[in-house]
């Protein structure tokens, strides 16, 4: 079997989702949620014992809503990173990624332009889940 990979997962529009009826935050009316689909992939991650962390262009002071959520939701995660809005594909040397999955289809676009070592981009469509 393959060694152990590190995952992110990117926080708005990928594990957080809004019920774009509501436009309501998540505390106020609850109408944000855990994306199941995203869930599922995360727990699968982790019981092959890869590294699953949280990779969001939030900025610095934006992340305590991020933190709250997981805590309300029981979600562990090996560590939770912001790039103060730069593109995500300029951290994954740092964070050594090895998968990545967003909503942003910009973000993946840049990685595949710009990131030249092997990584493996994953497109999340939520559109569905609220029909």
């Amino acid at each position: 079997m393959g060694e152990n990979m590190n995952v992110t997962v990117d926080f708005d529009d990928t594990l957080y989702i809004e019920d774009p009826a509501s436009h309501r935050p998540y505390k106020v009316g609850l109408s944000g949620m855990l994306n199941p689909a995203m869930y599922k992939k995360i727990q699968e991650h982790q019981a092959a014992g890869d590294s699953v962390s949280i990779l969001t262009t939030r900025l610095d002071w934006n992340m305590d809503f991020v933190k709250e959520f997981c805590k309300d939701h029981d979600l562990e995660f090996d560590n939770i990173w912001n790039t103060n809005f730069e593109w995500k594909y300029t951290v994954f040397d740092k964070y050594n990624v090895d998968v990545h999955y967003d909503n942003n289809s910009q973000e993946i676009g840049m990685a595949l332009e710009h990131y030249k070592k092997p990584v493996r981009l994953f497109f999340v469509h939520n559109e569905d889940i609220f029909e």
